[in-house]
C-alpha cells in the first residue's frame, strides 16, 4: 500500500475517539477511496465494542506509548476537565504503513475529494488557513502559537511522503521539540504547559525555513463552544457561539465539540 490515511485514537473517560475514528474512516473511504490505518491504545475495546464496523480499517496498530495530559473539553458553555493523549503524532513517520501518508484528526470530517490532490507529489503539506464558520469570532489563539510569535499551522490534517528526505528530518525535529517542550514553549512564548502538536509542527517547520506547501481544498472548523444540532455523513447544521445558526454541505470540517460529535455518530450508526 503506497498511499493511505493514518488516524490516531486514544479514549478518555467521556470521549470515544475510537468511535470517532470509525466515522472518519467511513467518510474517507466514501470520498477518497483510500486505505485507512488506525493507531490506538484501545484495539481490543474497538474490536469488542464495534465488531460490525471495525473492518473499515485496513490495519489497526496497537500503541500504548502516548502520554496523558489534562485539559478542558467544552460542550458549548460547559466543560469537563479530562485526560488528553496527544503525544504519539510525532511517531507518524515510524508508524505509517504507507509511503505517502495523509494524517488527520478523528474529528476532521471529510466530505469531498479535494485532499486526493495531496498525493500528486512528495511535498510536505499542511495549512494555517482554516476558516471559522463563526465569521464574527476573533480568536487569535488559533492564528499564532502566541501573541508575538510565529503563525500556527494546523496539525489537524497534514501530508508527507517518505520519498522526501525533509519528511524524516521534520519528524525527528518534532520529537526533539516534544522531548524538550519546556525549552521550546518558553522560546516561542507559549502560554500553558501542555504539549500541542499544532505548535510543535509550527515550530519545527519554522526552524526548517518552512519547506511545506498548503493543503489543497478549503478547510473549515467549529470550536467546542459551538453546538452541532443536526447532520448526516456530509451535511451539518450548528448553533454557533454568537447565537446564530449556520449550515455546511460537502465541505471538509474540523468539528471540535467532541461531545456533540459523539451523539451525532451514535445516531448515524443506528
Amino acid at each position: 500500500m503506497t498511499s493511505g490515511i493514518l488516524l490516531f485514537a486514544y479514549n478518555n473517560s467521556h470521549i470515544d475517539y475510537a468511535k470517532h475514528a470509525i466515522f472518519c474512516a467511513k467518510n474517507v473511504k466514501k470520498f477518497l477511496n483510500l486505505p485507512v490505518s488506525l493507531v490506538t491504545d484501545s484495539k481490543s475495546y474497538l474490536q469488542r465494542q464495534y465488531k460490525k464496523h471495525v473492518d473499515v480499517f485496513d490495519s489497526i496498530i496497537d500503541d500504548k506509548t502516548s502520554t496523558e495530559q489534562t485539559k478542558k473539553f467544552y460542550n458549548g458553555p460547559q466543560y469537563k476537565k479530562l485526560t488528553w493523549n496527544n503525544h504519539s503524532r510525532p511517531n507518524a513517520y515510524d508508524l505509517t504503513p504507507y509511503e505517502k501518508t495523509l494524517v488527520m484528526d478523528t474529528d476532521y470530517i471529510v466530505s469531498n475529494d479535494s485532499l486526493l490532490n495531496c498525493f500528486n507529489d512528495n511535498k510536505i503539506k499542511i495549512t494555517k488557513d482554516f476558516i471559522d464558520l463563526c465569521s464574527e469570532r476573533d480568536d487569535k489563539t488559533l492564528l499564532r502559537v502566541s501573541d508575538y510569535s510565529i503563525p500556527m499551522l494546523w496539525a489537524t490534517v497534514f501530508y508527507f511522503s517518505k520519498a522526501n528526505k525533509s519528511s524524516k528530518i521534520l519528524f525527528d525535529l518534532i520529537k526533539h521539540i516534544q522531548e524538550n517542550w519546556n525549552f521550546y514553549r518558553l522560546q516561542y512564548q507559549i502560554i500553558g504547559n501542555n504539549y500541542r502538536n499544532d505548535f510543535a509542527f509550527s515550530i519545527a517547520l519554522h526552524i526548517m525555513s518552512n519547506p511545506q506547501v498548503d493543503l489543497p481544498g478549503t478547510h473549515y472548523y467549529t470550536t467546542d463552544r459551538d453546538k452541532l444540532y443536526k447532520g448526516n455523513e456530509n451535511s451539518f447544521q450548528f448553533f454557533l457561539e454568537n447565537q446564530t445558526a449556520c449550515g455546511i454541505n460537502n465541505q471538509n470540517i474540523h468539528m471540535m465539540n467532541k461531545f456533540d460529535l459523539n451523539e451525532h455518530i451514535d445516531k448515524v450508526m443506528q
